[in-house]
């Protein structure tokens, strides 16, 4: 989830474990805590395109990292607040819950993490909430703002702490519910249409639960198509896009190619660029604003160069930015969202 999410749920849990012995001492640490797995960006930086693509949600997100980390974190708190009276064991449990909690619900989203790392390297991706769910996010980022006002003696303090995470917990299981549903909605779709696949996921669209992007693998192409909640009972529009795979023989044996296989799982689209380039687009995010259907770029690209030296150069292709065009199509994803598409 995004870092203010991470933030506001990491403060609330630190108090619901720890707020009535430390107080504010127990939001700032669950809130800090919460946000280490994702530091591993700063390491990414340092490192090459295609080592920081797999680097990052991998070990800092890990349950063996959580187990390991959290009585380090817990230690450190005990020795800066000792003259709190609290010992390290409860400093580690309110780091083993802001580490825990912060890296299981990136496993809700779409981007999935490596939870079981060292021992399997297979991300973990249910792809039930979007990375920035503002329905997920507001129980607990008010709880975490009204907590920093109230005194610690405040019984209010518990109440208010239980009362977000459960709100916002209430939430994460409906994102579940609504995967299922979804996945049904799609399934008999295809079925009425006798489409022939080999695979699909469905995933929520960003900021909300409501409409929902279907990716469907045949052995020649991918469809994509969209549905809403709020849609009228109807069929769904599908978009063809071509997979090309054959285009891959010149590099199919690099590194950098297997290894964007294994990051997109399987779900990618070829294009033949200049000089022998070749672009993998990753089909699981597919294309900007997607939903509208038109030719906008892709989310995630990547060019593929064949060297002299047999090597393969490999670089990820910015997005394009344009403001003025996102705010404008943020207004048609809530007409969308309505069913109006």
């Amino acid at each position: 989830m995004d870092s203010l999410t991470h933030l506001a749920l990491g403060a609330v849990v630190g108090e619901a474990t720890l707020g009535r012995r430390v107080g504010n001492k127990a939001l700032l640490w669950g809130a800090a805590l919460a946000t280490v797995p994702d530091l591993d960006v700063v390491v990414g930086n340092l490192l090459d395109d295609l080592a920081a693509l797999t680097f990052h949600r991998s070990y800092t997100h890990s349950l063996l990292f959580v187990v390991l980390a959290a009585p380090l974190f817990g230690y450190l708190a005990h020795r800066i607040h000792r003259r709190d009276g609290v010992g390290w064991r409860a400093w580690t449990g309110l780091a083993l819950a802001a580490l825990g909690t912060a890296v299981l619900l990136d496993a809700f989203t779409t981007y999935g993490v490596q939870l079981f790392l060292p021992f399997s390297d297979q991300a973990v991706a249910l792809n039930t909430i979007a990375v920035i769910d503002p329905l997920f996010t507001l129980p607990v980022l008010v709880a975490a703002l009204t907590l920093l006002w109230l005194r610690r003696d405040r019984p209010a303090r518990r109440i208010l702490a239980g009362a977000a995470l459960g709100l916002s917990g209430l939430y994460l299981g409906l994102t579940v519910v609504n995967k299922l549903h979804m996945e049904t909605v799609f399934e008999r779709d295809l079925q009425a249409r006798g489409v022939v696949y080999e695979r699909y996921f469905v995933k929520p669209t960003v900021f909300n639960n409501l409409l929902w992007r279907a990716v469907v693998e045949t052995e020649a192409d991918y469809r994509v198509g969209f549905r809403s909640l709020l849609d009228d009972a109807g069929p769904i529009e599908w978009h063809r896009f071509p997979k090309r795979h054959a285009l891959a023989d010149p590099v199919a044996h690099s590194a950098a190619f297997e290894r964007l296989v294994w990051v997109t799982k399987g779900y990618y689209q070829l294009e033949a660029g200049e000089g022998g380039a070749l672009y993998l687009h990753d089909m699981r995010y597919g294309r900007a604003f997607e939903w509208l259907g038109d030719e906008r770029e892709m989310v995630f690209t990547y060019r593929l160069r064949p060297k002299a030296d047999g090597e393969v150069r490999f670089e990820r292709v910015p997005l394009p930015v344009d403001r003025e065009r996102e705010r404008a199509v943020l207004g048609e994803l809530v007409r969308r969202i309505r069913g109006a598409g």
